[in-house]
């Protein structure tokens, strides 16, 4: 496993780290996801083998984040 951290805009709470980590371990390549809306942080640990950082962007674009690469 892999580890990476990206910057998000538009977390603001708790429920939005929540619904951010929910959203990315649901990709079948992230194995956990780790937000902090006070830092503007998210800290996944994923197999780098099947690894799309296209996925992540989208996910987080569905629920009205945006990740910074």
């Amino acid at each position: 496993m892999s580890k990476m951290e990206f910057d998000v805009k538009g977390m603001h709470c708790k429920g939005c780290e929540l619904g951010l980590e929910e959203k990315l371990e649901e990709l079948n390549f992230i194995d956990s996801a780790k937000a902090d809306f006070k830092k503007g942080k998210v800290k996944i640990k994923y197999d780098e083998t099947n690894f799309d950082i296209k996925k992540v962007c989208e996910a987080a674009q569905s629920l009205g984040f945006e990740i910074i690469k």
